[in-house]
């Protein structure tokens, strides 16, 4: 399935929203719009996977380099909606742990307001 992304921006907060597959076909297409982020000085990013059917080695490594990125320039990556095979991976390579992980956008964006406070 193609990988469709969208940006929008809710206060300080970028939401990138990522639909169908994040595989070795759609990976490098993905890491040129996140280093897009990086370099644009982004620092809070949510990243809502809700609508991700499937993620791969390499859709996976692209979200460990990511938040390994956005950390060193003081940024961070909040991941929400993750269900199914996706939320089955990280779970198995225990990335669930390092990964901030929320159940939806909203609880992601709200955890933001609370680390602010």
């Amino acid at each position: 399935m193609p990988t469709n992304v969208s940006e929008t921006t809710q206060g300080t907060i970028t939401l990138l929203t990522i639909s169908g597959d994040l595989d070795q076909l759609s990976e490098a297409e993905m890491a040129r719009r996140l280093d897009d982020l990086v370099t644009r000085g982004v620092k809070q990013l949510v990243i809502d996977l809700s609508d991700v059917t499937l993620i791969d080695s390499a859709g996976i490594g692209g979200l460990v380099l990511l938040v390994k990125r956005m950390r060193a320039q003081d940024g961070d990556v909040k991941l929400s909606g993750i269900r199914g095979q996706p939320a089955e991976l990280l779970k198995r390579l225990r990335l669930d742990r390092a990964f901030d992980v929320h159940g939806d956008v909203d609880s992601a964006v709200k955890a933001y307001a609370v680390s602010q406070a």
